[in-house]
């Protein structure tokens, strides 16, 4: 399971975000790595619970948002996030 936070967007035109992931660095947004539109909360970030990785994997994530009118704004940089072994 990974924990995602982000700097939240405070545009009175946001309406959410899409969030991408990939095994691979480097990887291009696309149908294939969407993982989820991601709804704007009451906090100052986004926030994102990821749950049923592999353990001992490196993921790589893209997130962007989207404006009220469904147009998309540019892609963040690429972070990653490695998941651990599960605890007994």
């Amino acid at each position: 399971q990974l924990y995602l936070l982000w700097g939240a967007s405070k545009d009175a035109l946001f309406s959410h975000y899409k969030l991408y992931r990939s095994e691979e660095p480097g990887f291009i947004p696309g149908e294939e790595t969407f993982v989820a539109d991601v709804l704007p909360e009451e906090y100052v970030v986004g926030r994102y619970e990821e749950t049923g990785l592999n353990p001992h994997t490196c993921y790589y994530y893209r997130v962007c948002a989207v404006n009220k009118q469904g147009v998309q704004g540019e892609m963040s940089e690429e972070f990653s996030a490695f998941t651990r072994e599960m605890l007994p």
